[in-house]
């Protein structure tokens, strides 16, 4: 529920200020923001080796279990379709796949929101799937496709790729450290710039 007139007015009351001292303080630091995003933010940067070391000294935080990367077609079994019919179609789009057009029928059958548009790509470790899903992924060899029926209805599966387990390398995770890194210089610049702006402010207080 929204916050009334007379509620704002009395934690107004309550922290000594009126609606228009409250106004112009919203409004400097509305300012403030601004100025900052054009311009602390803007000067904070990496230096050329903090991402390589800091991959360098939490290789913990990189060691990845065995994983699997496939693509799958999902038929949904719902109000609409039954599980004979979904088996099917699953049965007739696995028959239209060649060795070239399968992000395409991706894109054209698959029911999937949220691999449809990314070629209906996953890549996973074991306890992350569904287990039906799982353990055809993890049995397959590369290439290989399989029709696979889950909760949701049915899959075409086929595995892309076998990622054994070990450190990821850091060319693969630097895009990320960068972020992470910048994001936390970021946050501390902000910090001390408000810190600046609490040592010099003078606020009057209604008595």
């Amino acid at each position: 529920s929204g916050i009334t007139d007379e509620r704002f007015k009395e934690l107004l009351k309550n922290q000594n200020m009126t609606l228009k001292s409250a106004k112009e303080v919203y409004t400097k630091q509305l300012y403030v923001a601004k100025e900052i995003n054009q311009s602390i933010l803007k000067k904070v940067t990496l230096d050329g080796n903090e991402s390589k070391e800091f991959y360098s000294a939490n290789k913990d935080m990189f060691d990845a279990k065995e994983q699997r990367r496939v693509a799958h077609i999902l038929v949904l079994v719902n109000d609409q379709r039954t599980d004979d019919q979904a088996k099917k179609l699953a049965d007739k789009i696995k028959g239209e796949i060649t060795s070239s057009n399968f992000a395409e029928l991706v894109k054209k059958y698959s029911e999937d929101t949220g691999s449809k548009d990314t070629g209906g790509e996953y890549t996973f470790e074991k306890g992350k799937m569904v287990k039906e899903f799982e353990d055809a992924a993890f049995s397959m060899d590369i290439g290989q496709m399989l029709i696979v029926k889950t909760q949701y209805g049915y899959h075409i599966i086929k595995l892309l790729e076998k990622i054994p387990a070990g450190v990821i390398p850091y060319s693969k995770v630097q895009g990320d450290i960068e972020k992470m890194l910048l994001s936390q210089k970021q946050q501390e610049a902000l910090q001390k710039y408000v810190e600046s702006l609490f040592a010099t402010a003078k606020i009057e207080i209604l008595k």
